[in-house]
């Protein structure tokens, strides 16, 4: 089987692409077409998607706050924070905090209706590829299976040869070989062995290759913990912002 070279459907169809030239396949519904279309260039570049167009004034509106913001955050980093100033701090901390949710909300309606047309388009083709997925998945599982049987056989083959030869036993060695069959190869397709795993016994993991859970250790130090080996638990300041 192969893929039509117009729209890439399965096919067992070909034509010549001119008089006695080479065959190129076709699906029968593009060889209903007339002229029949031309095979696709795998050479061909694909161009970029156009870039969504901002307004202008919005643009300039952006690029001024940004300007805005990068002169205040210079600014502050030479500013020092200490007791005697934290209250003026604070008010910067607040307008700070007053601007950038300001600038966020502007964002968010701006992105607002690109957002729900993206999603309106991803429901839309959300069927199609979810099945091409789960057919991919599945054909790729059959394949695997396939060339994992078949690698399974010629080791039965190789072991059944190996005995035979250790009896003595050449005609039955040589008949035993006569079944080894290489995994057939796919045009298209690549294969390659891979080792995957799953854990089956979580308690049995060497602790190597375990990793810390930050949230059961905050759930812990929330629940009162102060001392766990190998966790330095320190008292630190969480500082928030209100803002009108």
């Amino acid at each position: 089987m192969n893929f039509c070279a117009a729209c890439d459907a399965p096919t067992y169809r070909a034509v010549h692409a001119r008089d006695n030239g080479p065959l190129i396949p076709y699906c029968s519904a593009c060889l209903d077409l007339r002229p029949i279309p031309p095979p696709k260039d795998p050479m061909a570049k694909k161009t970029a998607p156009a870039a969504l167009a901002v307004a202008p004034d919005t643009a300039i509106e952006a690029s001024q706050a940004g300007d805005a913001a990068r002169r205040m955050l210079q600014q502050l980093k030479a500013l020092p924070v200490t007791a005697e100033n934290a209250e003026v701090v604070g008010s910067i901390l607040v307008d700070v905090k007053t601007r950038y949710k300001e600038l966020d909300a502007r964002m968010k309606a701006i992105t607002a209706p690109m957002r729900a047309a993206e999603k309106g388009v991803r429901d839309l083709f959300r069927p199609a590829l979810t099945a091409l997925a789960e057919a991919e998945a599945l054909l790729k599982q059959g394949l695997s299976d396939a060339a994992r049987a078949q690698q399974a056989a010629n080791a039965a083959a190789m072991q059944q040869a190996q005995a035979a030869l250790a009896q003595g036993d050449v005609r039955g060695a040589a008949l035993a070989a006569t079944t080894l069959t290489p995994v057939q190869a796919v045009e298209g397709v690549q294969m390659k062995e891979v080792w995957n795993f799953r854990v089956v016994d979580p308690n049995s993991v060497p602790r190597e290759l375990c990793s810390p859970d930050d949230a059961k250790i905050k759930a812990y130090i929330a629940a009162g913990a102060r001392q766990i080996p190998g966790v330095l638990v320190e008292l630190g300041t969480q500082v928030s912002v209100r803002t009108a």
